[in-house]
């Protein structure tokens, strides 16, 4: 049976694929909403640090690190860690809920293409979410096409 978790998950990656489809934009085709993610875009906790940004939240809510692309490896990682935090939902002490947060945000894309890739995409949820009249998604719109310049251009020399 599929979770409400899932359901809107599927919604939200369609939406980026159609956006992007309609504009003729690539994007990573192996994003993986984690649960976290996905369930801060429906509450609509963009930013759950608040007016603060903190290192250790740069990929929960609604953040560009999000739409990094993920090996099998990784999103059934991620799946797994999912499972187990359900599991141990209400039973968990202070110290073991400390320990799962623990760790380092994922790391932004290491290379030309893979920063182009990451920024399109993010501009396509941008999209999908707020639609094209939200300011932010203009600002990221520009960053698409500046990207897609130097591309032209370096594909010229």
């Amino acid at each position: 049976m599929m979770t409400a978790t899932e359901t809107h998950r599927r919604w939200i990656m369609q939406a980026i694929q159609d956006f992007a489809g309609a504009r003729g934009w690539k994007i990573n085709k192996n994003i993986y909403l984690e649960d976290s993610n996905v369930d801060d875009i429906v509450k609509m906790r963009f930013n759950p640090a608040g007016g603060l940004a903190e290192f250790c939240l740069a990929a929960k809510g609604l953040s560009i690190l999000a739409l990094r692309p993920n090996t099998v490896t990784m999103v059934e990682d991620i799946k797994k860690m999912e499972r187990a935090r359900k599991s141990m939902e209400g039973n968990r002490t202070l110290a073991e809920e400390l320990q799962l947060e623990k760790g380092d945000p994922p790391a932004p894309a290491v290379d030309f293409d893979g920063l182009q890739l990451n920024i399109t995409s993010w501009c396509a949820m941008l999209g999908a979410l707020f639609g094209e009249g939200c300011g932010y998604f203009r600002d990221v719109r520009g960053w698409v096409a500046n990207l897609g310049e130097a591309l032209r251009i370096t594909d010229q020399k």
